[in-house]
């Protein structure tokens, strides 16, 4: 069952809860840097969270303060399954694939948002709303199986956004090593 938008970001509230409270009891632990990418092996009171991560080998436009940019592919041992309401947490299954970009700033929820992989862009969104107007996901759940197996096959990942302040940025990662990366946490977090 694929998470409804308003879970999705229900799901990234309960996570950042999750990380900050679980950073002083589980500090992430590096599994091994492959190219440009790093994996990483942590875990919350739901169990563990591997995930892959990597900073732009660009930022555009040069001459501003892009502050810390990172993008991510998550696995979690469980992930909550919200209910019609996108609050209330019915259970847990595996989660696997999932695509964020964290900004270094607030981003503008109408702006232009995105991530082209070797030319394929697919729209991706930010909630305003609270602490997690710097992460943006794919628009679709549905997306992030094909985003991530286009990872693996691409060259190039570029991510759009729009800042609150209404400066357009463009951030350019490498593929290279993002394959190895995801075989070291698809082996530390296992799961359907």
């Amino acid at each position: 069952m694929a998470l409804s938008r308003i879970g999705r970001i229900g799901l990234a509230l309960v996570a950042l809860l999750a990380s900050l409270e679980a950073a002083a009891a589980s500090e992430a632990t590096k599994l091994g840097t492959f190219k440009d990418w790093t994996a990483w092996q942590s875990a919350d009171e739901n169990g563990k969270i591997c995930y892959i991560s990597s900073n732009p080998q660009d930022k555009q436009p040069n001459g501003l303060d892009h502050g810390d940019i990172y993008f991510f592919v998550i696995n979690r041992e469980k992930a909550p399954i919200y209910a019609a309401d996108g609050k209330t947490v019915t259970g847990f299954r595996p989660g696997r694939g999932e695509v964020q970009a964290q900004m270094g700033y607030a981003v503008k929820k109408d702006g232009e948002l995105g991530a082209t992989i070797d030319g394929k862009t697919y729209p991706m969104f930010v909630d305003t709303t609270g602490a997690s107007n710097k992460t943006m996901w794919l628009q679709s759940v549905a997306d992030d199986p094909g985003f991530v197996q286009a990872m693996k096959a691409g060259r190039e990942l570029v991510v759009k956004s729009t800042s609150a302040r209404g400066n357009n940025t463009s951030y350019s990662f490498s593929l290279s090593g993002v394959t190895a990366a995801m075989a070291e946490i698809d082996k530390a977090c296992p799961g359907s």
